[in-house]
């Protein structure tokens, strides 16, 4: 079978190539699982010489080098860092060359990494750690402010975001790279990257350890210090509203920074969710979630969203005006004139 693999990572054909070079890899696993080896154990290319050989002639650049060979490396590369990461460490000029002329089959090998989905290991990313810092880097928030954000470019907010949460960045010294992609990363993509960190704290289904929440409400209040001073950084802010309906955060922090955002940014994305949230917290929180809600009411420019969570509504409406605060009551009643402005009724 290896014969038959070699000769195929040697095929003039660069997709049969880059196709034999992924199914080398996968022998190469099992290998080493024949031989009790552990898939993510120590080792060195040493135990499958063969399969060294075969990925020294794919990745010589003074030969043909193609994308989709360089793509089939980047699919493989976190199973290539576990098998021999020394091996890689010292390879990775040449699976990411820096020259201009080889641009494509840098992309096409960082995509594939990307796209494999493969868990974002620590030892991976510590072996990667100069590629995560050049793609950031390779932003370009000019041409991102007038395109969609790709999925390669969300694919590394992700791996960003949770690298951060997790401490990963803060143990290895390499804090700065998040603060670097805030400054390359378009607005879009910012924004992104602070929903992402919602996104991914409401789909929990274990209990997140207090130090993560503190390294994301740190990451927060830098982002929104520097709104004070940089009206650009409040688009980005609207994310708050999925960090604020995931329910993780100190209920009076997480009402404060939502009153914040409203006030100085006037719009919060999946108002539902913060409606929602609004609701429970109504009930033992009736002034401040009368503020949000009284901000939200009143930023609203036309009836459309208020569909979505009018039910919501009437109930902080109700504990409001329920409420002894008299600045709740009041607020609760100018809500219900601006509702009524919209065209919504007590029935409705």
């Amino acid at each position: 079978a290896w014969n038959l693999i070699e000769a195929l990572c040697r095929d003039p054909n660069p997709q049969r190539r880059g196709d034999a070079l992924e199914t080398a890899v996968r022998y190469a696993s099992w290998v080493r699982a024949e031989k009790g080896q552990a898939w993510n154990g120590e080792g060195t290319l040493d135990d499958v010489p063969e399969l060294r050989a075969v990925l020294d002639h794919a990745l010589d650049l003074g030969a043909a080098p193609s994308p989709r060979v360089h793509e089939a490396v980047g699919h493989q590369l976190p199973w290539l860092i576990f098998m021999d990461e020394a091996w890689v460490r010292t390879s990775l000029v040449r699976i990411f060359p820096g020259e201009p002329e080889h641009a494509a089959l840098w992309q096409a090998a960082w995509r594939a990494y990307l796209a494999a989905g493969a868990p974002l290991n620590d030892r991976v990313f510590e072996a990667l750690t100069p590629i995560y810092q050049e793609a950031v880097e390779r932003l370009n928030p000019q041409e991102e402010a007038t395109a969609a954000v790709g999925r390669p470019e969300e694919s590394l907010a992700e791996h960003v975001a949770l690298l951060h949460g997790r401490g990963t960045l803060e143990d290895r010294g390499v804090v700065a790279l998040i603060e670097r992609f805030f400054q390359r990363a378009s607005t879009r993509l910012r924004r992104y990257l602070l929903w992402y960190v919602g996104h991914t704290l409401q789909e929990q289904t274990e209990a997140v350890p207090a130090e993560v929440l503190r390294r994301f409400q740190s990451l927060w209040q830098g982002r929104r210090d520097l709104a004070k001073t940089d009206p650009s950084a409040h688009e980005e802010l609207r994310a708050f509203g999925m960090w604020f309906g995931c329910r993780l955060f100190d209920e009076a922090w997480a009402l404060e920074q939502l009153e914040w955002v409203l006030r100085e940014v006037g719009t919060i994305d999946h108002d539902h969710l913060v409606v929602e949230r609004l609701a429970e917290l109504a009930r033992h929180r009736a002034p401040a979630a009368m503020r949000c809600f009284g901000l939200l009411v009143k930023n609203l420019r036309e009836p459309g969203p208020v569909y979505g969570w009018l039910d919501g509504g009437k109930i902080i409406l109700a504990a409001a005006l329920r409420n002894g605060d008299p600045g709740a009551r009041a607020e609760a009643i100018e809500a219900f004139h601006r509702l009524g402005g919209l065209g919504f009724r007590t029935n409705d």
